[in-house]
């Protein structure tokens, strides 16, 4: 396992507020999910990792066997953090590009009471990952190379101005049944529907529109920082 210290992991996280990582000494002072905590008490980063990649759900970790592989391979460590009043899992992993690249993994619980429109069109694993494992689980920018927050989609539609419907649109699924699922920084951009099987995903770029198979979909925009 590569090595990291408190400092990489905040430079990664490119944070303009505080990073506060809570150990065995601070936690009684935080409300950290009760999963978390043999996290939080751990003074081993292999263990810290160990116990955080358990909790996934293997339906989810099935769909993206490349980026769950490389994974396991580089990451360095996972801290429970508290972040923008938040506490989060922050997933630190060996890049491609850059040394040190971060996910950051929402409570489940931030987000139980939230259901986006359109979820039904999300598919069984990534519904229970985002319920049960981490309500988002993004980059340092909280919305790419990832799985948004439920508190953060939205519809197609109303990502661009028209919620009721774009006038002209000629696809084959409506923007208004379309739910924005992740995306990438250059704005590869993830959507899945209730008019589609729920192994499909619409892949949008720069005006192109293509529906493709969402397993090696989702596992491609997981992994492209360390694959």
């Amino acid at each position: 396992m590569p090595r990291i210290d408190q400092e990489d992991i905040v430079t990664a996280l490119e944070e303009d507020r505080p990073v506060e990582f809570i150990d065995a000494t601070t936690m009684d002072n935080v409300l950290v999910p009760v999963r978390w905590r043999p996290i939080a008490a751990s003074g081993d980063p292999a263990e810290r990792a160990a116990i955080a990649r358990s909790l996934w759900n293997s339906d989810f970790v099935e769909l993206v066997p490349n980026f769950a592989a490389a994974l396991d391979e580089q990451l360095a460590d996972v801290r429970v953090c508290l972040l923008r009043e938040e506490c989060v899992l922050v997933y630190a992993a060996a890049g491609v590009d850059e040394p040190w690249v971060v996910w950051i993994g929402w409570d489940p619980s931030a987000a139980r009471d939230v259901t986006p429109p359109l979820w039904d069109g999300v598919s069984g694993p990534v519904r229970t990952f985002l319920r049960d494992v981490h309500a988002g689980y993004t980059a340092e920018d909280w919305e790419s190379y990832g799985l948004l927050s439920p508190r953060q989609m939205r519809t197609f539609a109303t990502e661009a101005g028209f919620p009721d419907g774009i006038p002209g649109w000629d696809k084959d699924v409506e923007a208004t049944r379309m739910l924005r699922l992740g995306k990438t920084y250059s704005g590869v951009t993830y959507w899945v529907s209730p008019d589609l099987p729920s192994d499909k995903v619409v892949v949008t770029y720069e005006g192109d529109f293509d529906i493709e198979d969402l397993a090696p979909e989702l596992d491609k925009l997981l992994s492209y920082r360390i694959v």
